[in-house]
């Protein structure tokens, strides 16, 4: 049998080329839009969540200054002591109380309280005793 070199048959050129593979700018766009979105309900929810853990977190250091003011009435009397800042209070009630994100106060009347200033928002928290 020859060898031809040559044939009379096409040659489908369409078969060598490769077949569309990738994304379309449409998709890629909505694809941007939702993880947008998402994003932004979860920065919403964590910025609640975080100023929901800091009143927490207050009224839980506002109840041991409680405790800590109801202890030293019952040694003096029944006086309460005030103070008018943190480093006072953990000076006079012999507690350890960080003031990174609230100042704490009590007064003579067992009354204490907490102040946060944050964005140019003042939050203060307080307690009566019973």
């Amino acid at each position: 049998m020859p060898i031809t070199l040559f044939t009379n048959k096409k040659i489908n050129y369409q078969s060598f080329k490769s077949k569309k593979v990738g994304f379309t700018l449409l998709e890629i766009l909505i694809v941007i839009i939702v993880i947008g979105i998402l994003g932004t309900l979860g920065i919403i929810n964590y910025s609640k969540i975080k100023e929901n853990t800091f009143d927490k977190e207050a009224v839980a250091i506002l109840k041991v200054m409680q405790a800590a003011e109801k202890s030293y009435a019952l040694d003096n009397n029944n006086d309460y002591i005030a103070c008018n800042s943190t480093a006072d209070c953990n000076d006079k009630l012999g507690l350890i109380l960080s003031d990174k994100q609230w100042s704490f106060t009590a007064d003579d009347s067992g009354t204490v309280s907490a102040t946060r200033k944050t964005d140019g928002r003042i939050w203060t928290l307080t307690i009566n005793q019973e």
